[in-house]
């Protein structure tokens, strides 16, 4: 009896995970070499874009994300190539440069709406954070977005470096 305890013990100690196997390495943000929208609508169309081959954001600008409110807090110098870009800038936000989701990067100041996207605002109430939203000015009724803002993979390589909250 003692042994088949002990057997069954270390089974379940070896069979313990203590990573996250969902979690990859690096979180960052890709503008587009090339990028087309989706004919009638305000949405990044992923069967012809292509990404830049180096990230705009990386992963050490980033300093945390709020699963929450959908929010990532940057670095100064993070905050400020944000806010180098242009109204209507395409973007992904990737884990190993694998896209997890595409968005636009939309101004306050923009007088044109974008329905059915994910939308990057800077949230211009606290120090350089980034509202990711659904929808600019808002998220319309009846108008589907694929809102993977809180990707499991996404979350889980947050989480392993800390970033998460």
């Amino acid at each position: 009896r003692l042994i088949t305890l002990y057997i069954i013990s270390i089974i379940s100690i070896m069979s313990c995970n203590k990573g996250n196997t969902n979690a990859g390495k690096v979180v960052e943000i890709y503008l587009f070499q090339t990028f087309q929208t989706v004919p009638g609508k305000c949405r990044v169309d992923s069967s012809v874009s292509v990404l830049q081959q180096t990230a705009l954001i990386k992963n050490q600008d980033i300093v945390s994300y709020s699963h929450l409110s959908y929010q990532f807090t940057l670095t100064d110098a993070g905050m400020a190539k944000i806010n180098a870009l242009k109204d209507f800038t395409a973007f992904a936000v990737t884990v190993d440069k694998e896209v997890m989701y595409y968005g636009i990067l939309k101004q306050f100041t923009s007088s044109s709406s974008c329905d059915h996207s994910i939308v990057m605002t800077v949230d211009f109430t606290s120090n350089n954070k980034l509202n990711m939203g659904l929808g600019y000015p808002g998220m319309m009724q009846d108008v589907p977005i694929d809102d993977q803002r809180n990707h499991a993979k996404l979350l889980a390589t947050l989480a392993s470096q800390g970033k998460l909250k």
